[in-house]
């Protein structure tokens, strides 16, 4: 996985071990995530969804298979999920964060797969709005400054 400095900022990917470093996973087991998205409980089912769309088109893949079973293991609220058996492909949308340091702020994003490698997506986040944009350019200048 990979990040750029205000991705690291807003999600603490860098904090979290490397084998742990997945938007489902950070979703439901992640430190920060049910604080930071203000749609929490609508974006939870929504990724679950997008995640049996992913896999059912690979099930023989490792991967997807150790990130299932361990959720179903240890997180009651995505066992729950999984259960409603919803299948649902997701390439965009908005995500709302509010964020302890940089306040409340949305993202639009896009993901694409990987040709290559298809259990892999490149998710490009870009800001939802002007008061979001200012709020990211700030944030950027700050972590990217040398120290």
């Amino acid at each position: 996985m990979a990040w750029n400095r205000t991705s690291d900022l807003i999600n603490g990917w860098s904090e979290l071990p490397q084998g742990k470093r997945n938007l489902v996973w950070n979703m439901f087991m992640g430190p920060t995530m049910r604080r930071l998205l203000v749609d929490w409980e609508q974006e939870a089912p929504l990724t679950v969804a997008a995640l049996r769309a992913e896999a059912g088109r690979d099930l023989g893949e490792p991967d997807y298979q150790e990130l299932i079973n361990g959720l179903l293991e240890e997180s009651p609220d995505f066992a729950a999920i999984w259960a409603r058996q919803d299948v649902r492909a997701r390439q965009e949308g908005v995500k709302r964060f509010q964020h302890p340091e940089l306040g409340r702020f949305d993202l639009e994003y896009t993901a694409f797969q990987v040709a290559e490698q298809p259990s892999l997506r490149l998710y490009l986040y870009t800001p939802a709005d002007k008061r979001t944009a200012m709020k990211l350019r700030e944030a950027a200048q700050r972590v990217n400054r040398p120290s």
